[in-house]
C-alpha cells in the first residue's frame, strides 16, 4: 500500500493582543514502494483534499516558555477549501513519482566570486578614471595599476570559466532541452507562488487562534490516526516563535540569516551593483596584451538590473543545505525509528523568498513602494475542465530569491 504522509507546517503572522494570525501549509509526501511513477487515483487520500481537510480535526498545539502544553481550535479565516477546484486541477490520472528527497549538502558546486570580480573591475575603472581625466594612460601604466591584476589574476579567469559554454563529458555540448515531466509534487511546488490559489486548494489554510506567549506552535490533524488503515502518516512538526508571534529566527549563528523578519545583509558586506558579469568577462579577457604596446583605452561596460551581491552566499547555500538536510534526518527518525520528539522549524526553515520594498522620497512625504505587488489579467484563475469555477484573485504580493551563480 503507498503511503500517504502529511506535513502541516504551521506559519504565525502576527498577534493582536491575544488573537493570533496563522498560515498552515499542509504538503504532502506520496511514496510508493514501486518506484515507477503511479497515479493521483492511487493515493486516495489525496485524490480530493479538501474533502480529506474537512474531515480532519485542526488543532493547534502551543508551548509555554516553562514547557507547558495547551491545545486549541484554530477558527477558519480564509476561504473554504474547495473540492470542485482540486479535481479540476489535480485529475485521477496526474503522474505521481514518489518522492525523494535530494540531499545537497555536499553538491561539489563551485562559485564564481562574482563579489570580487565586479569590486576589481569597478575599483581599476575609478581608480584609472581618477589618475587620467583627460585621455587614456598609456598602455604599460594602465597596467602598473596595482587594481590592473584584476585583468590577469583569478576574479577575471574565474569569470572568463563561468561564461564559457557548458559542455557534456569535457567535449560535445549539452544534449537539447527536453519538456519538463511534471509529477504531483512539483505542481504542488509550482503552486506556492500563487498563494490565493493554494487556499482555494486547501495547500494553505489561514486561521486566528487564541494566543497568550507561545515559544513554539504545531499543528495536529489526526491524519494519522483516523487514516491508519490507508497508509496515513502525519509528521509533527513545531515552529518557533517570537514574543509578537513570528517565526522565530535561527539562534545557532551558522544558519541565522534574518532579523525582526527582514534579511540580513550588513554583516555580509553584501552591496548593490549594475555590472554585467556576462559582457564584462568577455571585453576585458586579453586586454593586457592588447594594451602592452599601445595606449591604455578601457572598453565600455555594460550594465543590467540591479544586482544584490552576497558575497557570503556560498557559505548561506552550504549552511541551509545543511541545515535542510537535518530536518529531513529528523523527519525520518519520526516516520521511521519511532522518535516522538517533533521536528523544530525556525524562521529560516519555513521562508521561500523574500519580498522588496523602496522608499520612494517625496517633498511631502515619504512612501514605501512594493517591487513586487502583482494584479492577474482578467483572465485570471482558469480551471479549463470546469470553466464555471474561473476566478479573478486579488492583487497579492510576489517576491524574489537570492540566486548562487555556479560555473561548471
Amino acid at each position: 500500500m503507498p503511503d500517504q504522509h502529511l506535513l502541516p507546517i504551521a506559519l504565525p503572522r502576527g498577534r493582536r493582543g491575544n488573537l493570533g494570525y496563522l498560515t498552515v501549509f499542509f504538503a504532502p509526501r506520496l511514496k510508493e514502494p514501486n518506484p515507477a511513477p503511479q497515479q493521483l487515483a492511487n493515493y486516495p487520500l489525496w485524490r480530493n483534499w479538501p474533502t480529506t481537510l474537512a474531515s480532519l480535526n485542526v488543532r493547534a498545539r502551543l508551548t509555554s516558555q516553562s514547557g507547558q502544553v495547551g491545545w486549541t481550535e484554530p477558527t477558519l479565516s480564509s476561504v473554504q477549501p474547495d473540492p470542485g477546484r482540486w479535481l479540476a486541477t489535480f485529475p485521477a490520472n496526474m503522474p505521481v513519482k514518489p518522492h525523494r528527497f535530494v540531499d545537497w549538502s555536499n553538491p561539489g558546486i563551485r562559485t564564481v566570486a562574482t563579489s570580487d570580480f565586479n569590486e576589481a573591475v569597478l575599483d581599476l575603472y575609478t581608480s584609472i578614471a581618477a589618475a587620467n581625466p583627460q585621455q587614456p594612460p598609456p598602455g604599460s601604466k594602465l597596467l602598473d595599476n596595482p587594481n590592473a591584476a584584476v585583468l590577469s589574476g583569478e576574479p577575471l579567469a574565474a569569470a572568463m570559466s563561468y561564461v564559457e559554454p557548458m559542455a557534456a563529458n569535457g567535449a560535445a555540448r549539452l544534449e537539447e532541452p527536453r519538456d519538463p515531466q511534471w509529477d504531483f509534487h512539483d505542481y504542488i511546488s509550482l503552486l506556492g507562488a500563487h498563494p490565493e490559489l493554494l487556499r482555494y486548494l486547501g495547500l494553505a489554510v489561514d486561521y486566528t487562534i487564541r494566543i497568550d506567549k507561545p515559544v513554539s506552535i504545531g499543528i495536529r490533524t489526526g491524519f494519522e490516526n483516523q487514516y491508519a488503515g490507508a497508509g496515513a502518516r502525519e509528521v509533527m512538526l513545531e515552529t518557533q516563535t517570537t514574543p509578537d508571534f513570528f517565526a522565530l529566527p535561527n539562534p545557532d549563528p551558522g544558519y541565522q540569516e534574518q532579523t525582526d523578519g527582514f534579511l540580513s545583509l550588513h554583516a555580509q558586506d553584501a552591496f548593490l551593483s549594475i555590472l554585467d558579469t556576462y559582457t564584462s568577462a568577455t571585453r576585458l579577457a586579453g586586454l593586457d596584451e592588447r594594451v602592452a604596446d599601445g595606449e591604455g583605452w578601457l572598453p565600455a561596460l555594460s550594465t543590467r538590473a540591479l544586482t544584490l551581491v552576497r558575497p557570503d552566499l556560498r557559505k548561506a547555500f552550504a549552511n541551509r543545505t545543511t541545515r535542510q538536510m537535518a530536518i529531513e534526518e529528523a523527519v525520518q527518525d519520526q516516520l521511521y525509528q519511532g522518535s516522538g520528539e517533533p521536528v523544530v522549524l525556525y524562521a529560516e526553515d519555513v521562508s521561500i523568498g523574500q519580498r522588496i520594498d523602496v522608499l520612494h522620497l517625496d517633498e511631502d512625504t515619504n512612501v514605501w513602494r512594493s517591487l513586487f505587488e502583482r494584479e492577474t489579467d482578467d483572465a485570471g484563475y482558469q480551471f479549463v475542465a470546469k470553466p464555471a469555477l474561473n476566478v479573478q484573485p486579488c492583487p497579492d504580493e510576489g517576491w524574489t530569491q537570492t540566486l548562487l551563480v555556479t560555473e561548471h
